[in-house]
């Protein structure tokens, strides 16, 4: 029998600590001016909100994912990766030969696989 477990995970976006973001960025080889880029994206990071036609004044954003960014999803991904590297480097969850998949991902939506409902209680 297969298991499954949905997680949606749309509230962890808003939380990601940026240091600890860039720092597996890096550790994964982001480097060099694209990691440069990166730093100097998320420093110093404010936004504004529009209401009606008005802007708020600026307000600094100290964590989370930017939203709507084109590199949004996959800077989530490395960082919420070591979690799903658990299923792996254990073994565990779903494979297909020796190919792993047992956690399919896009942005802030997981799905856990498996054919014993107790590894799933893993991550």
């Amino acid at each position: 029998m297969l298991y499954a477990t949905f997680l949606d995970a749309s509230k962890a976006f808003d939380v990601v600590w940026h240091d600890s973001m860039l720092h597996k960025l890096y550790h994964y080889g982001l480097k060099g001016t694209d990691w440069l880029l990166m730093k100097e994206w998320y420093q110093n990071m404010s936004s504004q909100v529009k209401w009606e036609g008005s802007l708020s004044t600026k307000f600094m954003e100290l964590q989370g994912v930017r939203q709507g960014g084109v590199w949004s999803p996959t800077a989530y991904k490395m960082f919420l990766n070591p979690a799903l590297e658990i299923f792996q480097n254990n073994s565990l969850g779903m494979r297909i030969g020796s190919v792993n998949i047992a956690s399919p991902t896009c942005a802030d939506d997981e799905l856990l696989l498996s054919m014993d409902q107790c590894e799933l209680a893993t991550i």
